[in-house]
């Protein structure tokens, strides 16, 4: 059986329509990735009731954390400035699913935000504010300005014996920028494992974990062609979450 992925989806508000009911949604691009790296992708929306969330847990043999809005700053102990956007109850849904899914041992990825989160949930903290609280950095939100989210805008340095390393099996790689936060200070059991020309955090991961890596770019964006050489993460986390299969399902 293939591995079945959870990705927690995001809230999309029709601005055309204030009054309309708010959707669930997934970038396509994630999907794909998932489903082209032989997953199953299973869009997870935000749930009230502990059962609903301890049953899909048991449907799925990993989770992709997504990207979508900053997270709320209270979560790293400060007050919010420069903040974009915020869904409090989304971060406290899929910190708690987090923590569930490491409970179990399960494969994690996080992509942009959600590597974000993985820092948070480890008890590190954010620039809330790259170009505010380290005005000599890069644009890292540059996408904006040349309007594609292919956009190779740096190349990220890996570092040696990382998991990210031996999974591109490369020293640098072409990456896309989609962001105005960054990983301050590492949470708890972290290390870096890329970083950017400016010396911003572009990756992290628990070396001790089977699976428990995040990126700051967006690979499932540029693996089909801008660079094709980021497929491997994606397929070496569905190898992760096929180790967890349970044949019985």
């Amino acid at each position: 059986m293939k591995p079945v992925i959870g990705v927690p989806a995001s809230r999309i508000y029709n601005r055309d329509r204030p009054y309309s009911p708010y959707v669930y949604g997934v970038k396509h691009t994630f999907i794909q990735a998932i489903e082209r790296a032989g997953g199953i992708p299973l869009m997870l929306p935000i749930v009230e009731q502990s059962e609903t969330v301890e049953t899909t847990l048991r449907l799925l043999d990993g989770i992709l954390f997504a990207d979508g809005n900053d997270i709320t700053a209270e979560h790293y102990g400060e007050e919010p400035r420069n903040v974009r956007e915020n869904d409090p109850e989304r971060d406290v849904a899929e910190l708690t699913l987090m923590k569930q899914a490491e409970t179990l041992g399960m494969p994690i990825l996080g992509i942009c935000r959600g590597m974000q989160l993985m820092n948070v949930y480890r008890g590190g903290n954010l620039y809330q504010d790259i170009l505010v609280e380290r005005p000599d950095s890069q644009n890292h939100d540059g996408y904006m300005v040349v309007k594609s989210t292919e956009h190779l805008a740096h190349t990220l340095e890996l570092m040696v014996d990382t998991k990210l390393r031996h999974i591109l099996q490369t020293d640098t790689i072409k990456s896309n920028t989609h962001h105005h936060q960054a990983i301050r200070n590492l949470g708890h059991n972290l290390q870096v494992n890329a970083v950017a020309e400016d010396g911003v955090i572009e990756g992290i991961e628990d070396s001790k974990k089977v699976f428990f890596i995040g990126v700051q770019p967006h690979p499932e964006s540029i693996f089909q062609r801008a660079e094709p050489q980021w497929m491997k993460l994606f397929q070496a986390f569905i190898e992760a979450a096929a180790m967890k299969v349970d044949v019985t399902k």
